[in-house]
């Protein structure tokens, strides 16, 4: 690290603005990342007055970066050279390699955004280092090369996701390198919030530009019908995302499946009506017209396609409601866990992957448009202490007195329009399961019923070789599974265990055999029994290999934890243990080759 730190420096009145603040957190990203370089000159009068300095911007980025100095200042270079080569170097779980943490050490995405990064930084003219790509200090220090949305998506994507484990396993061990990551993390994380920004030091801007002094009449027609819509929407979204096993349950009732579906296409429809309004408003009135921005369209567009892209699925890919948690309830906890992966919606109908991506534009949009003022809802209203208005004319006197006349009918009408629903609603509960019957239930053919009735009748035979199959393992002490002759190096052969789980069982090289689970670690599906070229058994729900002879999965697989082994035991034709093996592949025993071709394999029940 050499050369003289320079910062931003602060305007003639004395105050830094929040874009200079902004700039100077990037700037000290930049001296930061070189303190994550090895040691190779004594910088710590640098990094005490880098401490003081970095204050202005971020008092606890600070404090942490003093932190570090008070556990340093006494080490000598060479000791602190070889403390840094112990921390990053020989303790894996703190690489400072970011793509490691992301992908793993050997991974096509690993290579893939490294490529990216060094084609960036040609691409730039930066400075040749002999370092990899996604080395933290590189990253930090090539930060300029990105400008602020750029820089703020890679940080949350990739930097943010990374530091945590980090920190945490140079913190178990006292290092104080941990001072140095957290700097880092605070400064990041202040920069890519920029919404929370902009609400602290900008809060007047947090507003949705009100037009209603301008225009009343359009907007009388649309406002209350969009917001009640879209409210309705994000509560029904909410509590299906949110409470999935609840959910499951509520639309389990075909009566309040119905009601749900209809509620949510009347909200679209409504949604859809009053967005047409409030685009239309903004081209027919000329004062309107003044005050519209590009974005104030863009964002109707948007929210236009997001209603239509719903209704779309809605009515092209019906009971939404009952198969939508299900199928991307993964997509949206791993959003939630930092690690979006958008392989759970890659097989999604068309209708359903626009209406994810046009959210993901609204989101983008969100923090620049008038669609903050979500965020400042005046809940506080509703406990405020009462305000009294004082007229000082007769003029308005009698105004406020219509006005108020006018409010108490509209009040009383909403009231009556509220109890009609209410009460149609509850009489609908009653009835629309029977009315819906009537029109849609078609009488059934003989044929129909006797194929309802063949299905039924499989079910229950299923069930009652499932009940043989418990009974059979509560009494017996041992399974049969199949001659050791039947068993294929190749090829498992499927049984069940004694906890009613699937198991494969295969022939190793001395001809002896191998039990291991069928159940995948990572959901629970059942394993392929073709062994590949590697002698692996392929998971075919979201591919993940498993090694028969170690039960491991194969690096960068879903799945994260082994297939267990199952124990065995070799009998011949009178009942007599030869040889056994318990999970652990302990074994006790042996077998003479003339006795293979007639041994028998069992299951144990000492063995589960």
């Amino acid at each position: 690290m050499q050369g003289e730190l320079r910062f931003g420096e602060v305007g003639k009145s004395g105050k830094r603005t929040l874009v200079d603040n902004q700039i100077l957190k990037r700037q000290l990203c930049v001296q930061i990342g070189a303190f994550l370089e090895y040691p190779v000159s004594d910088f710590r009068e640098i990094l005490q007055i880098s401490a003081s300095r970095i204050e202005p911007a971020s008092w606890k980025a600070s404090s942490y970066l003093k932190d570090f100095f008070a556990r340093m200042k006494r080490m000598e270079l060479e000791m602190w050279q070889e403390y840094y080569v112990q921390t990053f170097d020989l303790m894996p779980q703190c690489s400072l390699y970011i793509s490691v943490h992301l992908f793993g050490e050997e991974s096509f995405k690993r290579a893939e955004l490294m490529a990216g990064l060094k084609s960036a930084y040609e691409r730039q003219g930066a400075l040749e280092t002999t370092e990899l790509p996604d080395h933290l200090a590189v990253i930090l220090k090539q930060n300029a090369l990105l400008n602020d949305e750029e820089w703020s998506e890679f940080v949350t994507m990739c930097i943010l996701p990374a530091l945590p484990v980090m920190i945490s396993k140079l913190e178990k061990n006292g290092n104080p390198y941990a001072f140095v990551l957290k700097t880092i993390q605070e400064l990041l994380v202040e920069l890519v919030v920029v919404s929370f920004i902009r609400y602290k030091f900008r809060a007047f801007s947090y507003s949705s530009l009100s037009t209603q002094f301008l225009e009343d009449r359009w907007l009388a027609w649309a406002s209350l019908p969009w917001h009640l819509g879209i409210i309705l929407i994000l509560l029904g979204h909410l509590l299906a995302f949110g409470l999935p096993g609840v959910w499951s349950i509520l639309v389990s009732i075909p009566t309040f499946l119905l009601v749900v579906e209809a509620l949510g296409i009347f909200s679209a429809l409504l949604c859809l009506v009053s967005l047409v309004i409030l685009l239309i408003r903004r081209f027919v009135d000329a004062k309107l017209q003044a005050v519209t921005s590009y974005l104030d369209v863009v964002v109707l567009l948007i929210l236009l396609f997001q209603v239509l892209t719903g209704l779309a699925v809605a009515i092209h890919h019906r009971w939404g409601a009952a198969w939508a948690p299900g199928a991307l309830g993964p997509y949206i906890r791993s959003i939630f866990l930092l690690q979006p992966d958008a392989s759970f919606v890659k097989d999604m109908p068309p209708f359903v992957k626009l209406h994810i991506a046009s959210a993901w534009v609204l989101i983008m949009f969100f923090p620049f448009t008038r669609l903050v003022h979500a965020l400042s809802v005046p809940l506080h209203y509703f406990v405020r202490s009462p305000q009294k208005v004082v007229w000082n004319s007769s003029r308005s006197q009698v105004r406020f007195e219509q006005k108020i006349q006018f409010d108490n009918e509209k009040r009383l009408f909403l009231k009556a329009a509220f109890g009609a629903g209410a009460s149609v609603a509850l009489l609908s509960l009653g009835v629309l399961d029977k009315f819906f019957r009537y029109f849609l239930k078609q009488d059934l053919t003989n044929a129909e019923e006797s194929h309802i009735l063949s299905q039924k009748l499989q079910r229950l035979k299923q069930s009652a070789d499932e009940r043989e199959l418990e009974l059979e393992r509560m009494n017996k002490d041992s399974i049969f599974v199949a001659k050791l002759s039947e068993l294929s190096r190749t090829r498992g052969k499927y049984f069940i265990d004694y906890q009613m789980r699937p198991a494969l069982a295969f022939s190793d090289e001395q001809g002896l055999p191998i039990l291991i689970s069928a159940k995948c670690t990572h959901l629970g599906c059942t394993v392929g029994q073709e062994l590949d070229a590697q002698g692996r058994i392929l998971c075919p729900c979201h591919i993940s290999y498993f090694d028969i002879k170690t039960g491991q999965p194969s690096p960068g697989s879903p799945a994260k934890l082994p297939l267990p082994h199952l124990g065995w035991a070799l009998k011949d034709e009178q009942g007599n243990l030869l040889m056994a093996q318990d999970p652990e592949g302990r074994r006790e025993g042996s077998i003479d080759p003339s006795q293979a071709g007639k041994s028998l394999l069992f299951i144990g029940k000492r063995f589960s």
